[in-house]
């Protein structure tokens, strides 16, 4: 299995979808739904694209596939997180402001922090959690 492959890109669609649907939300009914509410779409859009993984293959992924899945997903969405991020610094001063006031190896040391957090979220999802809800599914077949 690819590190990039189709379930990565179901990954990355659905997480997209939700992030900026609830953006849009946020901006339409003033609202905050908070930072963490990034972990709860990390985890509902691995569980999909882990549907469609065992919808295809009959089964969970496995470990392998799983570290494979976490990585593709992770990389893929930390990319475009920083293409989003770069294209609203360069047209938000009030953003340039703020990140210009922050030192660069505190940026560093806490993007590492939720990098790792987050593919941890990634991990379980793919697997403990998938599992979980695909085990009756399974055994029915």
């Amino acid at each position: 299995m690819k590190l990039f492959n189709k379930f990565t890109y179901i990954y990355l669609g659905i997480s997209v979808t939700i992030g900026i649907t609830l953006g849009i939300l946020e901006m339409l009914l003033n609202v905050s739904f908070g930072s963490s509410i990034n972990a709860s779409i990390t985890m509902c859009a691995a569980m999909f694209a882990g549907h469609f993984f065992v919808k295809e293959h009959d089964r969970i992924p496995t470990k392998e596939e799983q570290k494979k899945l976490s990585w593709g997903s992770l990389i893929l969405s930390s990319f475009v997180g920083l293409l989003f991020m770069t294209i609203a610094y360069q047209f938000d001063p009030e953003l340039q402001q703020k990140f210009s006031s922050i030192p660069l190896i505190f940026l560093s040391v806490v993007s590492l922090i939720f990098g790792i957090v987050y593919y941890w979220i990634l991990r379980l999802s793919y697997g403990f959690f998938l599992r979980k809800l695909t085990e009756k599914r399974l055994k029915n077949k």
